[in-house]
């Protein structure tokens, strides 16, 4: 009769093992992992925390004239009033009229002009472009002045085109050309 009760009492702790035991167990490992994981992410989030503190204390550091400098290289809109504008002011200070300036508002409105901006890769670009055309006049050495103030400007851009047509002699008797001008300007996806 012993044995029958030692045998029933390991049958029933074999059984208590395998049905109440092993299943919490099976939980107990889960939560522990669970916890390691938020543990981890937990000290991630720490870390990503003090690196924004440390980017704001930097950004708050900067000289603001650099910051507004900063904003008219690569703006954060499209800003092409204001880059007719700093065009219009180049071609002064150079001693070229400004005759005309185009764009296309569906470019603008789309924020890329390339084809590949409905490719997934295009779409994560951090920037987005537009192209502006313009048509100057003036002699040739004004031509040169003026594409080199371009050049030195702080505005980021890209001259994608250049043509020109003889507009006759000017005075002084230096002949003047219209140069019709192509650009890409960028500015910051939000």
């Amino acid at each position: 009769m012993r044995i029958i009760f030692s045998i029933i009492r390991i049958a029933a702790g074999v059984l208590i093992f395998v049905f109440l035991v092993l299943p919490i167990k099976t939980q107990v490992d889960d939560l522990k992992s669970k916890k390691t994981e938020l543990n981890t992410t937990e000290s991630n989030a720490r870390e990503f925390a003090a690196l924004g503190q440390d980017v704001i204390g930097r950004f708050q550091s900067l000289d603001p004239a650099q910051v507004e400098r900063l904003k008219k290289m690569i703006p954060d809109t499209v800003d092409n009033v204001r880059f007719v504008n700093d065009v219009n002011g180049i071609a002064k200070r150079s001693g070229m009229i400004l005759k005309k300036a185009d764009y296309n508002p569906e470019e603008i409105k789309n924020g890329n002009v390339d084809k590949l901006s409905a490719d997934s890769k295009a779409s994560r670009v951090p920037y987005g472009s537009y192209t502006l055309r313009f048509a100057v006049s003036g002699t040739y050495k004004q031509f040169l002045v003026f594409i080199e103030s371009l050049e030195n400007s702080l505005r980021l851009l890209d001259i994608t085109d250049v043509s020109f047509s003889s507009g006759g002699a000017g005075v002084g008797k230096e002949d003047v050309y219209e140069f019709s001008i192509t650009t890409r300007s960028y500015w910051l996806k939000n």
